[in-house]
């Protein structure tokens, strides 16, 4: 049986083994953002992202106006991804899923406050015109207060396969500066 002296000794040491450890940084922040805009399918590599070897790809690019939540309310989200359009995945009722990757910058409405973002997930048909894209998002880095900024969270969209109109996008999730 262990005694309330010895009980109180442990708590005591545990409690200084916490004091003495190093200080977590800022807790992560809510991002919870919904954007429309215009984006635009063409064939072919991104500029700034290279389609595997032997593959076919397409690229995504948009630019959205998107409102929510910290200094990106009124911001805007740019974007280009990669879609391999060589490896289907047959798992709709309405075509097929291709998988997509690449990157953009969200930044507030006068631009000095910005994070990068990585995104990866699948772009899926959905309806005669329309796709749909569910993935994820990595934040490293980016400019102003968020220059150290780091962070993850789903990001979802729909774009219109007419050139030049609507894309929708949301994102959620959190960021640490």
């Amino acid at each position: 049986m262990i005694s309330a002296k010895k009980l109180l000794l442990a708590g005591a040491a545990f409690g200084m083994t916490l004091a003495g450890a190093p200080a977590f940084a800022a807790a992560p922040t809510a991002l919870s953002l919904r954007g429309v805009g215009t984006g635009l399918l063409a064939l072919g590599s991104c500029a700034s992202i290279t389609c595997p070897t032997g593959d076919a790809c397409e690229c995504l690019t948009l630019t959205d106006k998107v409102n929510g939540t910290l200094s990106f309310n009124n911001g805007q989200l740019t974007a280009a991804l990669s879609i391999d359009t060589t490896h289907a995945l047959p798992i709709t009722v309405n075509g097929v899923c291709l998988a997509a990757t690449g990157q953009g910058t969200l930044a507030n409405g006068n631009g000095k406050q910005s994070v990068n973002i990585f995104v990866s997930g699948f772009a899926c048909d959905s309806l005669a015109g329309v796709e749909t894209f569910n993935g994820t998002y990595v934040i490293q880095n980016g400019a102003g207060s968020f220059a150290t900024a780091n962070g993850t969270g789903a990001i979802n969209g729909t774009q219109e396969l007419t050139p030049g109109v609507v894309s929708q996008v949301t994102l959620q999730g959190s960021v640490q500066k």
